[in-house]
C-alpha cells in the first residue's frame, strides 16, 4: 500500500491529501469548513508525531487549497498547539536518551529525525517564536509564508487600477448620452429662430390639415434612435399649425418601438420618441402643458416584427385628441 504521494518531485502524506480532496471535491462552496478542519487535524494526530512529510503536506494543503475563515483562525492555532506539545515532548526525550546513551553521534542523529514544530502561516504583524529548545528552522515554510504577503504589497496598485477602468466605463457610458442631446439641439435649434405665426395669419393661413388626420397620423423613426424621417418632419409642422389654430386642442403623443433589444430598453426608446416629438412642437411656440407624452415599448405593434420593413413601420409615434 502507497503512504505517499509524490508532486514535482516531492513525497505527501496520501492519506492527509485523499481526505482534503474528499472535503472539497464538488461539496459546498469548495472550500475546508470548520468541521472538515478538526477532522484533518485528528488525521494529523493519528500517528502521535508531527513527521516531516506530515508537516510539508500541511504547508501544501494550506497553499493549494482554501479554509473558511473560521476553519483557518481554529486550525492555525490547534496545529501550533500541536506542534508545541510534539517539540516538548522530543524535548523530554532528547534529555532521557542523552542520560541513558551519552555518545555524542547517537544524540546528533536523534536531534535530526525529531520535527520541528514551526507554523507556516505569518499573516500581518503575527509573529511564530520557535521554543528554545527547537535546534532549526524550517526555510522552506518561512519562505513559503512571506510570499503569501506579496498580494497585500499589490493591493493598492489593484485597487488604483480597478478605479480607473470603472472611470473608462463611466466616460464611455457618458458619450451616447451628450451625442443623443447634441442630435435634439441640431434638430430643434432651426425651428427656434422661426418667427412666431401672428394671430392675423392664423386667421386668413388655410388649414388642410384637420383633427381626423392628426389621428390617423403615425410618425416613423431610424432604427435605434429618436430621429425622424424627414417626411415625418413636415408632418410636424402641418400639426403645429394645427394645433396654433386650435387654441383649445390637447393632444397625446404615443411612442412605439419594434421589438429589437431588451424590453426596457425599448420601452425607454419609445418614452423618448414621444418626448423628442413634444420638443419639436413646443418649438413651433405651442404649450408643454397642451401636450402628453407615453411609451409603450413593442407592446403594441401594428404589424408583425419578421421583416426589416415591417419593423420600421413599428418604430413610430402616434396623437390623440384629449378631451
Amino acid at each position: 500500500m502507497t503512504y505517499y504521494k509524490k508532486i514535482k518531485g516531492k513525497n505527501y502524506d496520501k492519506k492527509l491529501l485523499d481526505l482534503v480532496e474528499n472535503f472539497t471535491n464538488k461539496k459546498g462552496d469548495g472550500r475546508i469548513s470548520l468541521e472538515d478542519a478538526k477532522t484533518l487535524l485528528e488525521a494529523v494526530k493519528d500517528s502521535n508525531s508531527y513527521t516531516d512529510i506530515e508537516k510539508s503536506t500541511i504547508s501544501y494543503i494550506r497553499k493549494n487549497y482554501k479554509f473558511t475563515e473560521s476553519a483557518d483562525k481554529w486550525f492555525r492555532t490547534e496545529i501550533r498547539k500541536w506542534a508545541a506539545s510534539k517539540s516538548k515532548s522530543s524535548s523530554k526525550k532528547q534529555k532521557t536518551s542523552t542520560k541513558e546513551a551519552p555518545q555524542e553521534e547517537n544524540l546528533n542523529q536523534n536531534s535530526k529525525e525529531e520535527v520541528i514544530p514551526l507554523i507556516e502561516e505569518i499573516e500581518g504583524t503575527e509573529k511564530i517564536i520557535p521554543p528554545p529548545t527547537i535546534p532549526k528552522i524550517d526555510t522552506n515554510l518561512i519562505n513559503e509564508d512571506l510570499s503569501k504577503e506579496k498580494p497585500k504589497a499589490n493591493f493598492l496598485l489593484i485597487f488604483i487600477l480597478g478605479v480607473v477602468i470603472i472611470l473608462v466605463i463611466l466616460l464611455l457610458l457618458w458619450q451616447p448620452e451628450c451625442s443623443k442631446k447634441k442630435e435634439i439641439s441640431k434638430q430643434v435649434e432651426p425651428k427656434e429662430k422661426q418667427e412666431p405665426i401672428s394671430v392675423t395669419e392664423k386667421n386668413t393661413k388655410k388649414i388642410t390639415f384637420t383633427k381626423e388626420d392628426l389621428e390617423k397620423t403615425k410618425l416613423e423613426f431610424h432604427k435605434g434612435s429618436f430621429k425622424l424621417t424627414e417626411d415625418s418632419l413636415n408632418t410636424i409642422k402641418k400639426i403645429a399649425e394645427l394645433l396654433q389654430t386650435e387654441s383649445n386642442l390637447k393632444i397625446k403623443i404615443i411612442g412605439h418601438s419594434c421589438d429589437i433589444g431588451t424590453e426596457n430598453f425599448n420601452k425607454k426608446i419609445s418614452i423618448q420618441r414621444a418626448e423628442f416629438a413634444k420638443k419639436l412642437l413646443v418649438s413651433e411656440n405651442i404649450s408643454p402643458e397642451r401636450i402628453l407624452t407615453e411609451g409603450k415599448g413593442f407592446q403594441e405593434p401594428i404589424l408583425p416584427n419578421d421583416t426589416e420593413e415591417n419593423r420600421s413601420k413599428n418604430r413610430r409615434i402616434e396623437f390623440q385628441i384629449v378631451e
